[in-house]
């Protein structure tokens, strides 16, 4: 994921500059968090299980880390753990179907972001793992978003995660 896209998403808590319009959002985690409405991501199709969830904003883990959240707008409790799928599969290139393309109104595929969403156990005892079978897809420039379900891809919806490349 390209860091100038991460770097006008993902929502910091510090004042919008002059002319940015805020939002404040409810947050079960985070409390109250003010957001520049053009860091709202809008989905054109939901994440699998939340239908009701249409408009997320990414918020950043630590300055230092490289987890984000992926907070949904409308429900204050519900937000992923997500990351750039390249710190765990450095070959990681999911191939998008051209309705993909077209809903998120990306003419190449190279424009777009991808993060996938990672699953962490309970009190931190387990595995993590990540889904690289349905990816967050993310056209920055037009700030839509699709979870789009890979067909016959290889990868896998609990995909360990043990540091690069999977290993």
């Amino acid at each position: 994921m390209s860091q100038t896209a991460v770097s006008v998403a993902v929502e910091n808590g510090s004042p919008g500059p002059a002319g940015k319009t805020l939002m404040v959002v409810e947050t079960s985690r985070f409390g109250r968090v003010e957001v520049d409405r053009d860091a709202v991501i809008s989905m054109v199709s939901p994440v699998l299980g939340f239908p009701e969830a249409r408009r997320f904003f990414l918020k950043r883990h630590s300055e230092r880390s490289p987890l984000m959240w992926f907070q949904s707008v409308e429900i204050a409790d519900l937000a992923f753990v997500v990351i750039d799928p390249a710190y765990i599969l450095s070959d990681y290139r999911p191939v998008l179907k051209p309705a993909v393309l077209e809903a998120l109104e990306a003419g190449d595929p190279a424009g777009l972001d991808t993060l996938v969403i990672l699953s962490i156990p309970p009190g931190g005892r387990g595995e993590v793992t990540a889904n690289l079978m349905a990816p967050l897809v993310i056209n920055p420039g037009r700030r839509l978003a699709a979870q789009v379900l890979l067909d016959s891809s290889g990868y896998d919806c609990r995909w360990p995660v043990r540091g690069g490349d999977g290993a």
